[in-house]
Order: C-alpha cells, then sequence, then structure tokens
C-alpha cells in the first residue's frame, strides 16, 4: 500500500503509521515518498521509525522486500508522487489533503483510496472521499480505512476517482516510468 499526504495533524500522523505498520508488520508492503510530511511529522516517526528514514527504493522500483518502504521522489507535487507510488508497484493507494477543496485525482491503474476528515461541517463530504474519518471518533479510522482497502482490493467496491473518472499521471523528473 502506498500513502500520499499533504498537510497532516497527530490524529492522521498516527493514523497513517498505523496503516504501514500493519502492512509492514504483516507481511506486506508499505511505501511512503521521500518528501511526505509524514517523514517529518514527528508523531509518525515516533509510532514507526527506529531510526532516521532514508530511500530503501529508487523511482519506479519495486521493493525486493516486505516492510516499510522510502521512495525516491523527484518534487513534492502530488501528481507525480502519485505516477511515482504506482510505478513502484503498490496495489493501493491511501490518500489525503488537508486543503483540499475538491476531490484531487487518482491513479488510472492503482485504485487511490481517498480518506476526509469529517467534521460534519461539509454536506458533500461524501462526494469528495472514499472514506470519512469522524473528526470526534479517531480511535476507529484504522479501522474505516482497512475496511475499505479490503472492499476495493476485493473489488466489491470502487474508488470513488475511478467511479468518476478523476484519474491522472505525470512522468516525474526523475524518469520514474515503469512499463
Amino acid at each position: 500500500v502506498g500513502s500520499l499526504t499533504k498537510g497532516a495533524d497527530a490524529q492522521l500522523a498516527l493514523l497513517f503509521a498505523r496503516l504501514a505498520g500493519f502492512f509492514a508488520l504483516g507481511g506486506g508492503v508499505a511505501v511512503v515518498p521521500e518528501l511526505s510530511p509524514l517523514l517529518s511529522h514527528a508523531t509518525f516517526t515516533e509510532a514507526l521509525l527506529a531510526e532516521e528514514a532514508k530511500v530503501t527504493v529508487r523511482a519506479a522500483q519495486h521493493p525486493a522486500s516486505a516492510g516499510l518502504h522510502v521512495l525516491q521522489a523527484a518534487s513534492s507535487r502530488r501528481l507525480e508522487q502519485l505516477t511515482t507510488l504506482g510505478a513502484s508497484g503498490v496495489h493501493l493507494i491511501v490518500a489525503f489533503e488537508a486543503d483540499a477543496e475538491a476531490a484531487a485525482p487518482g491513479h488510472p491503474m492503482v485504485p487511490t483510496v481517498r480518506v476526509r476528515v469529517d467534521d460534519g461541517a461539509d454536506a458533500d463530504a461524501e462526494q469528495l472521499a472514499d472514506v470519512l474519518l469522524p473528526r470526534e471518533a479517531p480511535h476507529g479510522w484504522a479501522a474505516r480505512v482497512l475496511d475499505a482497502l479490503s472492499e476495493v482490493a476485493s473489488g466489491s467496491r470502487v474508488p470513488l476517482a475511478l467511479r468518476c473518472r478523476n484519474t491522472d499521471l505525470q512522468i516525474p523528473r526523475a524518469g520514474a516510468v515503469s512499463l
């Protein structure tokens, strides 16, 4: 699973640490781009890392082993990171953007599950995310996201970006193309 974030408070950083840990420690692969704000967030690093994060996978390469991997990233641009994550061989991407007014595009070939914190103020929240995370109940966020990922992986649920045909990719400057 790949993680794509733009801005995250402590609760979201902990959510992404729990998700990455679930996959990495469970024999799977978790991939975080090297320029992700998660890697500089104390909550994420203290919950998940025993040492300073360093690149373990070059752009467009598949990780050779299970675990948590830091993916080389040419820029912090969301679309380039999305494309590079897809080229790294992840099967699913979990995405969060703190300042998103509208639904950002997902990857056209790798299902992108978008999460959003729901504080009840946005009547259109369900149209902007696959998983709404109730602000008052962060203890249940990981289970909600894992349930959604399971449904997407089984084919019983199609992520919003694919349903709405809101997908895109960009050839990253680092030459991260995997065909």
